[in-house]
């Protein structure tokens, strides 16, 4: 997202220095609405869609700063937010940490400037959900079928997990936790990160949950501390250090997360040189581990003139690396390696046959293949943002899929397991690959049904019981449209799991105009959807317009 893409709400009673930043965030091209009161600035956030909120917190009246976060936060959940003060209280931080603010900068003789502001807004914005960082690929699953019974349990443990990390974050930004308290947390955080990058059984998804929480509880009101019965793995002068970059601005929060599992984990951060890298800038020396190399063997390693960058991610036994091409074009690919079976050699002929293919050999029993980048980057992922889409501008983009679809269901074929990584952006919009012949979503269809039919957020609840058909796109399409349209991830979808197991519709009232289509589209029962999905695009634009 582009500066100029994004829109900013400011909130400053200072008449000069709110005229200093507007001009200012206007000067680096964000379209900037800059409020004096609370009120304006609620009122604003009601009216209009803002990827950022940036408050002062002392204020004239009943509502202060914080008090209109909180308010703003209650209408878009998903805007990001900022604190800026000059007022040294205790409450003020705990008080942001409870609102979930993103990051907290002291303004003053000795606080923040215009080029760190910018930074923070940079780095604030830039911030992925937790789902699509690179970070989050660290997680390893023990095996599909224990992966789906945990499936539906994590959006509600990785929101605890987030929700600790934001407070953690800016409680330590203006040194309300300090060094020694930070440790004190750190030694019992370290348990809870292992097991939560190793999870494996739904019976340790309740354990994590109340950790997490009780950890967040004790920033809030400084309860006790539970018994730390784990091994240590660090020291006050690793902790010390940690801190003194976060406050100086060196450390995100992103990395704030990564930081147990690089320290605890050899392996986490050997799959990529990034990772290397923020665990030695994290913790400050190199790896002592008995492994013989740092990071992945497969990195810095060439197919077809293209050099292995990065690891994306490993599920099962296929791996995705980034792999650029040679000098002077430096465009980056696609990696797979795929182990060889009858399915993959079969993919693998009808990729040729479409021309979606760099490159493919076989090396021992795994097929290398080389794909355009576009296949795994520029995906409705990407379009995921804070604060989300004004209605009319998402409605119109996404009519190239809608109709895409339209004519697979009007050709007999539906596809059941479509989601925003499925969906590849091109010059011509958005468009779905290999529709109705994705042989992964199929395996875990089957496991699934052995498994009880444990689903997760975007497959339609008929599934595993009344079988595929073009409505059950349309609840995927919905779920798209909503999680788009609020900026939501996927540990923000807590909503959508609960009413699907309970049988029932969601309420999706923060999709205000199309709350009422997008409640039809993802209706429990799919006699109860849209007949066609032709009809679902002319209701969500007409609610939108």
């Amino acid at each position: 997202m582009t500066p100029a893409q994004t829109s900013i709400l400011l909130l400053e009673d200072d008449d000069n220095l709110r005229e200093v930043l507007a001009m200012t965030l206007e000067d680096a091209e964000y379209q900037v609405t800059a409020c004096s009161r609370p009120d304006d600035a609620i009122a604003a956030a009601r009216a209009q869609r803002f990827q950022l909120f940036i408050t002062d917190v002392r204020m004239a009246g009943s509502t202060d700063g914080v008090g209109a976060l909180v308010a703003i936060k209650g209408i878009r959940r998903t805007i990001r937010t900022i604190v800026i003060t000059g007022y040294a209280s205790e409450d003020v931080p705990v008080r942001a940490m409870k609102a979930q603010a993103d990051d907290y900068l002291l303004k003053g003789d000795q606080g923040f400037g215009i080029s760190e502001l910018l930074r923070v807004i940079r780095r604030v914005l830039e911030r992925a959900p937790v789902s699509a960082s690179w970070g989050d690929k660290l997680r390893r699953w023990v095996s599909m079928p224990s992966r789906m019974l945990v499936e539906a349990r994590l959006p509600e443990l990785e929101q605890e997990r987030q929700n600790f990390f934001d407070q953690f974050f800016v409680g330590l930004r203006p040194g309300h936790i300090n060094p020694e308290n930070a440790f004190q947390i750190w030694r019992r955080l370290q348990e809870y990160e292992l097991k939560f990058h190793q999870i494996s059984q739904p019976s340790q998804v309740d354990f994590l949950r109340d950790g997490y929480r009780g950890l967040s509880q004790h920033l809030l009101t400084t309860s006790p501390l539970p018994e730390v019965l784990w091994k240590e793995h660090l020291n006050r002068e690793q902790v010390s250090r940690l801190v003194r970059q976060l406050r100086e601005g060196k450390v995100s929060s992103e990395q704030l997360r990564l930081a147990t599992i690089l320290l605890l984990d050899p392996e986490a951060r050997r799959n990529s040189a990034e990772a290397y890298a923020c665990y030695q800038m994290l913790w400050g020396h190199p790896d002592q581990s008995d492994e013989p190399s740092p990071v992945d063997p497969r990195i810095g390693l060439t197919i077809a003139g293209h050099r292995i960058a990065e690891l994306l991610e490993s599920k099962g036994d296929v791996e995705r690396y980034r792999a650029l091409s040679p000098q002077p074009n430096t465009e980056p690919r696609l990696l797979e390696i795929i182990p060889v079976t009858p399915e993959s050699s079969g993919a693998l002929a009808r990729a040729k046959e479409r021309g979606s293919l760099r490159h493919g050999e076989r090396r021992e029993n795994h097929f290398w293949v080389l794909r355009d980048w576009h296949t795994r980057e520029q995906t409705l992922s990407n379009w995921l943002r804070p604060g989300g889409y004004d209605a009319v501008e998402l409605v119109t983009n996404l009519r190239p899929l809608f109709e895409a679809i339209y004519q697979f269901h009007s050709q007999g074929l539906h596809d059941g397991g479509l989601n925003l990584g499925r969906i590849h952006v091109t010059a011509r919009g958005p468009v779905v690959e290999e529709f109705s012949n994705f042989l992964p979503w199929r395996l875990f269809l089957e496991r699934g049904k052995a498994m009880g039919g444990v689903q997760v957020f975007y497959i339609a609840p008929e599934i595993f019981h009344d079988g595929l058909g073009p409505a059950s796109d349309q609840y995927s399409l919905g779920v798209m449209v909503y999680q788009l349209l609020t900026g939501s991830s996927s540990q923000d979808l807590t909503q959508l799991m609960q009413a699907r197991f309970n049988g029932q519709t969601p309420d999706l009232s923060d999709a205000e105009k199309l709350a009422a289509p997008l409640r039809q589209m993802v209706h429990y029962d799919p006699g109860r959807r849209f007949a066609n999905l032709g009809l679902a695009w002319q209701a969500l634009r007409q609610a939108g317009n």
